[in-house]
Order: structure tokens, then sequence, then C-alpha cells
């Protein structure tokens, strides 16, 4: 996720872990190249404000950590994104809305935007001081 916002070329080694195919698709969906050749990836990352609106709903699967993460990238570029999963990440995310909220991220969900579906409304953010009140690993 990380070299897909930094600026150049990265390469990196594959990862057949938890949400690995989640990251590679949804960056893809918002304009990063991926190369992929089973052995190593070629991430041609454009910087932070260099991704581009999806054409789509982005599908994180089972991915928490893929919504999360993109719910926070996301809420920092000036365009229209929508996150969902499946049913068991549709049934939570409050406890990323909330700081981001805080921080002026316009991100609306299902039941008082709590829930995810969501959609986000990208925009310049304001950095602030927040504690979690619960962990958000499940």
């Amino acid at each position: 996720m990380f070299s897909s916002i930094a600026k150049g070329k990265v390469w990196s080694g594959t990862s057949s872990g938890p949400g690995h195919r989640e990251y590679m698709e949804a960056f893809r969906a918002l304009g990063i190249e991926i190369e992929d050749s089973g052995d190593m990836l070629v991430i041609h990352g454009k910087g932070l404000h260099g991704l581009t609106e999806a054409p789509d709903v982005i599908d994180c699967g089972n991915s928490g950590t893929t919504m999360r993460l993109l719910t926070g990238v996301l809420s920092a570029n000036p365009f229209f994104s929508v996150l969902t999963g499946d049913d068991s990440l549709r049934s939570r995310h409050e406890e990323v809305i909330k700081p981001l909220s805080l921080m002026g991220a316009h991100i609306s969900g299902r039941d008082g935007n709590r829930f995810a579906p969501l959609a986000i409304s990208g925009r310049e953010l304001n950095p602030i001081s927040y504690d979690m009140p619960i962990a958000t690993h499940r």
C-alpha cells in the first residue's frame, strides 16, 4: 500500500497473506500500475495525490485492514470513492469513520454513518490528537 502512494518505481517481494489481492486490485482501480511476476511486484507509485478516482465501487473483500487504511488514504484525495466488502466488513468501521470525520473527512455510510459501504468525498484533512476508545484489530 505504501509503495502505491510513494513516488516512483518500487520493487517488492510478493505476499500471499490476507488482503494482498484486495490491496492490489484497489490500487489498480485508483490508477496505480502494478506488475506481478509471481516472484516480485513492481509498483509504479504516483504519490499520495497521484491517485485517480476509481471507475467503480472498490470491493475490499474480507480485508478489514484494506478498508481501514484505504478509508484514510481516500479521505485525503480530492475525488469521490465508495468502499464495500463482505458481510463482516459491512457491519463495522465506526472506529475509523469518527476520527477521520473529526479531521474534516466527509464519509457517509449506513446506519448513521457507522457501517460500510462507505461513500467518501475526499478533501484536505486537518491533524488532530485522538485516543482510540477501542482496539481496531478484530
